[in-house]
This record gives structure tokens, C-alpha cells and sequence, in this order.
């Protein structure tokens, strides 16, 4: 098993990645990045998740999914 600091590490890398696909109009791809970043997170650093629901709701508004969109930022807006 990866130790925390790989773990958050890898966090990191999808959340950059994803912007970048985001940049792109990847969209399919930078949400499964920020949805492995966003469990990544919930296990290791509480305290970043709502940075990562919010990178999900601006690429869920991207793709025009509102409903999915409005729900990640209700969750982010919790979370804080």
C-alpha cells in the first residue's frame, strides 16, 4: 500500500493533470482525475476536499451537467 505522502502526492498529480485536460476540453478524463484526487483527499487531507469539489463542479458546468455541478458545490460549500 502507498504510503500518505505517495498518496498525496498522487492527489496532486490528478488535480494538475485535470486542469490541464480541463484546458483541453477533456472533460471526461479530468473528471475521473479529480474524482481520484477527491477520495485521495477525503482519506489524507480533510481539509482539501472542497477545492477539489469545486475543480469537479466547474467541470461538470463544462459539460453543461448543472444538476451534478450545483451537487459538488453544495458538497464543497459543507465541507468547509
Amino acid at each position: 500500500m502507498a504510503s500518505s505522502d505517495e498518496r498525496i502526492k498522487r492527489a496532486d498529480e490528478c488535480i494538475s493533470q485535470g486542469k490541464r485536460l480541463v484546458e483541453e476540453r477533456q472533460y471526461a478524463e479530468a473528471l475521473a482525475l479529480f474524482k481520484e484526487a477527491l477520495e485521495i483527499d477525503r482519506e489524507t487531507r480533510p481539509s482539501r476536499v472542497w477545492a477539489v469539489l469545486t475543480e469537479l463542479g466547474d467541470c461538470y458546468n463544462s459539460i453543461f451537467d448543472h444538476q451534478k455541478a450545483e451537487e459538488a458545490y453544495q458538497e464543497a460549500i459543507l465541507s468547509t
